[in-house]
């Protein structure tokens, strides 16, 4: 399960333009109904609802509209004084504006795509039915990722013997390290964890015993190794099914985007010159 990471869009009120590209402030424009002019330049109702959280049925009352209409005007005082010293030609911003078009564009067609991604109850139940096994548990489990692959063997050590009585203190040498990242998940649904972790490593705890380590698993960039230190037999809550509804979703969001990046990137040249950029 991979996912692609698009920078989040800052709040500015411009278009970004790629080096080379023109940008005028005077040229833009948004439709919509006026709400505030700022120095000639118009803000529309749709500028103000393209700040809103995108929240089903979200709605604001009329202070919160008023103290966004006052930040948007306060945005484009500052953005026109930025303009007026030139800063739009700073190469740092001019890469940050060709970005920011780019990320938000390309946010913009993967989430139209991603509309049709069905999910229904009938799903759902499909998966509870077919993973009954692992939705059935709730496990104290412990996690360990590193990068560092000259600690695989030391790593495995420590695993092999680490119990719920002992973990904290047979793994307590790993804190304040940047390497290794250890994570005790207490009392949770496994079937939740199996959903949430690389599927490598997910397939590695389904075929290992409990109260054995797992092999390590080399994942992106980084090793993974876990176990089950133990279990109880639990029925899946209410909310541990509304937990899972929404995991199935994302899970389902994140295959359909990797299939279409698989598809679109064989109809694009692509060429990586330089990896090591500073």
């Amino acid at each position: 399960m991979k996912k692609l990471l698009f920078p989040i869009i800052l709040t500015f009120l411009i278009t970004a333009c790629s080096p080379g590209e023109e940008s005028s402030a005077e040229k833009e424009s948004v439709p919509g109904d006026t709400v505030a002019v700022v120095d000639g330049e118009v803000i529309t109702d749709l500028v103000l609802k393209s700040q809103l959280p995108e929240i089903p049925g979200y709605l604001m009352n009329q202070k919160q509209k008023e103290e966004l209409i006052d930040q948007l005007i306060k945005t484009l005082v500052f953005y026109k004084a930025a303009m007026e010293e030139g800063l739009d030609t700073l190469p740092e911003v001019r890469a940050k504006l060709y970005w920011y078009r780019r990320a938000l564009l390309a946010q913009t067609y993967l989430s139209n795509k991603l509309l049709n991604a069905p999910m229904d109850e009938n799903i759902l139940n499909d998966y509870i039915a077919k993973n009954k096994d692992y939705l059935s548990k709730r496990v104290d489990i412990l996690l360990v990722f590193f990068t560092d692959s000259t600690l695989v063997p030391k790593i495995k050590k420590d695993m092999r013997y680490v119990t719920y009585r002992n973990f904290d203190r047979r793994l307590r040498k790993y804190q304040g390290n940047p390497d290794v990242t250890v994570s005790y998940n207490e009392d949770q649904n496994l079937g939740l964890i199996l959903l949430q972790i690389p599927d490598v490593l997910a397939d590695q705890i389904k075929a290992t015993p409990i109260g054995k380590a797992t092999d390590v698993v080399k994942l992106n960039g980084s090793y993974g190794i876990a176990k089950i230190l133990r279990y109880k037999k639990s029925k899946l809550t209410p909310e541990e099914k509304k937990i899972l509804f929404e995991t199935l979703k994302r899970v389902r969001r994140e295959e359909m985007e990797d299939s279409l990046y698989k598809t679109l990137k064989s109809k694009y040249e692509i060429k990586i010159i330089r990896r090591n950029v500073q």
